[in-house]
C-alpha cells in the first residue's frame, strides 16, 4: 500500500504525515509507504503505486479539482480525498467521485474516518486468499474471512457463512500477510 500526500504548504504535509503514521501506530500496524508532492504536476509524473491520494483542493497553477481529473484518466483504481480548510469545497468535489472528505481543522478525526473507509471499500472487493496447508480449504474470499483464531499451533478460519477452516501454523505470518486488507490483531490469539 502507498499513500500520496498532495499539498503545497509544507508544514501541512509534514503535520499530515505525522497524523498518518500515528493512526497506523494506534491500529498496531506497520505505516505504508507516504509519498508527498508539493505541485500536481510533480504528482503526474511521478510513476509510483498511488493507492490513496490525498489531495488538496487549493494550490497555486493547477488546483485539485484538475488533478483529481487528470488522476482518473491515468490511475482509475486510485481512491481519493481531498483535503481542504474551507467545507463548501465537499459538494463541488463529489463531481470527482472522492472516497472521502478532510477538513483541515478537524484533521486527526476526519483522518481516521477516511482510512476507515478506505479499508471498508477495499475489504468489499473479490479478493481470494489461500489458505496454506491443511486440506480441502482451497481459496476463500478475502471479504468471507470474519475473523482468525489461533489455538496453540492450529488456526482456524472462521467465515461469514458460518463455515471453519482448521489449519497449522503460526498467527505472526499470517497476520503479516492480511495487514494490508484491514485485519487487526486484537489480541495475541486472534486476528
Amino acid at each position: 500500500m502507498r499513500i500520496v500526500l498532495c499539498d503545497d504548504d509544507k508544514a501541512f504535509v509534514q503535520q499530515l504525515c505525522k497524523v498518518l503514521q500515528e493512526y497506523f501506530q494506534e491500529i498496531r500496524t506497520k505505516c505504508p509507504e507516504i509519498a508527498y508532492f508539493y505541485s500536481g504536476e510533480t504528482l503526474l509524473a511521478d510513476t509510483g503505486a498511488k493507492d490513496i491520494v490525498f489531495l488538496d483542493i487549493e494550490m497555486p497553477e493547477r488546483d485539485g479539482f484538475w488533478l483529481a481529473e487528470q488522476l482518473g484518466i491515468s490511475c482509475p483504481e486510485t481512491r481519493l480525498i481531498f483535503v481542504s480548510s474551507h467545507e463548501s469545497w465537499v459538494f463541488d468535489a463529489h463531481e470527482y467521485m472522492p472516497l472521502w472528505f478532510v477538513r483541515k481543522g478537524l484533521l486527526k478525526r476526519d483522518m481516521g474516518r477516511a482510512l476507515q473507509k478506505y479499508f471498508q471499500v477495499t475489504a468489499r472487493r473479490k479478493i481470494s486468499y489461500k489458505i496454506q496447508g491443511g486440506f480441502g480449504a482451497g481459496e476463500v474470499l478475502l471479504r468471507d474471512i470474519m475473523y482468525i483464531e489461533c489455538n496453540g499451533h492450529t488456526l482456524t478460519y472462521k467465515m461469514s457463512g458460518g463455515a471453519e477452516y482448521s489449519v497449522y501454523g503460526s498467527l505472526k505470518p499470517v497476520a503479516e500477510e492480511l495487514r494490508d486488507y484491514g485485519f487487526l490483531r486484537i489480541h495475541r490469539n486472534y486476528l
